[in-house]
């Protein structure tokens, strides 16, 4: 049966069962010891450690760890992940960078963040996951750093407005991966070591150093471009790196640049004492889609890419591993938005949190393989280049761009969304008409589009601010 409507996920650290039943003592003369009890199984941690792991312009034709792509990288420690976790065929992001990072760290739409596009700037006045994290008992001894790439703000002390103790990163894209500009809590320096590893440098040195549960936001410039040729330790492709050559061949680069990440996530994983790395969960995601100058055109079109309504777009990987998950090696279709990290984060944390703002968690996923999930995905995006509208149930998907006539498309058969079914008969008009109602009920905020809309879990919600 299905996971009850807004039900709370609790951890329970499985305990150890004790002796064969007696009384403990030696045997008596003449006879055989009983056999030792067996091992217990591993306690799952009511504290895990977390580490969330954002990889930029990585979209699912750029992935191993989906059906998709014959063109894909060779990323072992992804493929480990998801071999021993859980990974997710229908997560949404927003179509570009500024507006997911703005969703994943508030827990809200774009509409409700105020950073509803790229660029954008978010306000000190909304709540993000790592000032929750300090606001209530449960989760207050965590300690929270950022690395990477941060594209949420306009100055070097942005983050520790919004509740960052600690950030080491970029605050916008990066020109160059061998000469960029590196602010560590405000100041910045220049740095020439390869991007994507001296920024796992950061995190691996920050994490050696904690001695409390710890939530890291790692934040990888990787696969965006520009198109680059990374250090050859890092990677299994013969690649010439000329200016030429990359410019014929740019989705080479991208994937020897995602095989780079790979090898550097394997690294830092590789870092941590056992018992720490067993007591982590391990969330890898991707931001968006794909460019449209890398996104595999046999998979999706090519205007159907980063920056646009479409699942190219819209549609990332999600892949969770590591403490407290018992599915292992499963594939999890349930709709999942970006802004559901919040409540999950929360929750496999030790806040029990499983609706908030427009988040929806997703932590019971973990372990339940009846998992419901939400009943509907929403992105409502807007800035200069795109005015854009989606909403999706389990079947069917609407979209709209920039005034365009508003589209169709069945998720179970069309992934690549080639056929329109619009305009329709009268069943599939009364499908369209109750998925644009769902958006204009979030719109005009009457509910998240998930589980956790309903008046119940909004008054749980309060009741859990006023107990604290």
């Amino acid at each position: 049966m299905r996971h009850a409507i807004c039900g709370i996920l609790t951890l329970i650290a499985v305990a150890a069962c004790g002796g064969s039943g007696g009384d403990g003592g030696t045997a008596p003369p003449g006879t055989s010891s009983p056999p030792p009890p067996p091992e217990p199984p591993t306690a799952i941690s009511e504290t895990p450690n977390v580490l969330l792991i954002i990889a930029d312009d990585y979209g699912v034709d750029l992935s191993a760890q989906y059906p998709y792509t014959d063109d894909a990288p060779d990323t072992p420690t992804l493929d480990d992940l998801a071999i021993n976790g859980v990974v997710f065929d229908n997560f949404w992001t927003t179509p570009s960078c500024a507006s997911t990072r703005a969703a994943l760290i508030t827990g809200k739409y774009g509409i409700h963040s105020e950073v509803n596009g790229t660029p954008g700037t978010l306000n000190p006045t909304h709540e993000t996951i790592q000032s929750y994290l300090q606001n209530y008992p449960e989760t207050e001894g965590y300690a929270s750093a950022v690395f990477g790439k941060w594209h949420i703000g306009n100055s070097p002390d942005h983050p520790a407005t919004v509740g960052i103790t600690h950030f080491a990163g970029m605050e916008n894209n990066v020109g160059d991966y061998y000469d960029w500009t590196l602010t560590v809590n405000g100041a910045r320096q220049s740095s020439t070591t390869y991007n994507t590893t001296h920024i796992t440098d950061l995190t691996i040195d920050w994490i050696g150093t904690q001695n409390s549960p710890w939530f890291v936001w790692l934040a990888y410039a990787a696969p965006h471009g520009p198109a680059h040729l990374p250090p050859a330790n890092l990677h299994n492709r013969n690649l010439s790196g000329t200016d030429t050559n990359i410019s014929n061949n740019r989705r080479d680069y991208i994937l020897a640049s995602i095989e780079a990440m790979d090898s550097e996530i394997g690294r830092l994983l590789d870092s941590l004492p056992a018992e720490e790395r067993d007591n982590t969960l391990v969330i890898f995601m991707g931001d968006n889609g794909s460019s449209a100058y890398v996104i595999d055109r046999n998979v999706f079109p090519r205007q159907h890419s980063k920056n646009s309504m479409y699942e190219g777009g819209l549609r990332a990987p999600l892949v969770v591993s590591g403490s407290g998950v018992t599915r292992i090696g499963e594939r999890e279709d349930a709709l999942v938005n970006v802004t559901d990290l919040f409540s999950t984060i929360a929750s496999v944390s030790g806040n029990n949190v499983t609706d908030i703002y427009d988040s929806v968690s997703f932590a019971s996923a973990l372990t339940d393989s009846n998992f419901a999930g939400r009943e509907h995905l929403f992105i409502r995006y807007t800035d200069a280049n795109l005015d854009g509208l989606a909403v999706r149930d389990a079947g069917f998907k609407i979209l709209e761009e920039n005034g365009d006539a508003q589209e169709m498309y069945d998720m179970a058969t069309d992934l690549a969304e080639n056929f329109n079914l619009l305009p329709g008969d009268a069943t599939t008009e009364a499908k369209r008409a109750a998925l644009q109602q769902v958006a204009d009920d979030i719109e005009n905020g009457g509910g998240s589009g998930g589980p956790g809309s309903s008046n119940l879990c909004r008054l749980r919600r309060v009741v859990h601010l006023i107990g604290h």
